[in-house]
């Protein structure tokens, strides 16, 4: 079940309850791996259009990373147009 819990789009929006449940520690630390990522597909993607190569991004992992990063707050939009 997923519930919002903070108004701030800046901050967590949603919790979802398992069990075990997620500590905010292990949120936040899994908000910044994916803002890491985030600068790594940016890097990668200057790499592409610097080289001339064609995107490689496959379907399926585009909408898993752009689904995680909206959960953790982080903002794709620029690494995704």
């Amino acid at each position: 079940m997923i519930e919002p819990v903070l108004p701030s789009p800046n901050l967590a929006q949603y919790i979802v309850r398992q069990d075990p449940p997620v500590t905010f520690a292990e949120f936040f630390k899994l908000k910044a791996e994916v803002e890491e990522l985030r600068r790594l597909l940016m890097a990668a993607k200057k790499f592409d259009e610097e080289t001339k190569q064609p995107d490689c991004e496959m379907d399926e992992k585009v909408a898993f990373v752009k689904k995680l990063a909206e959960y953790v707050g982080v903002d794709m939009k620029e690494v995704f147009k």
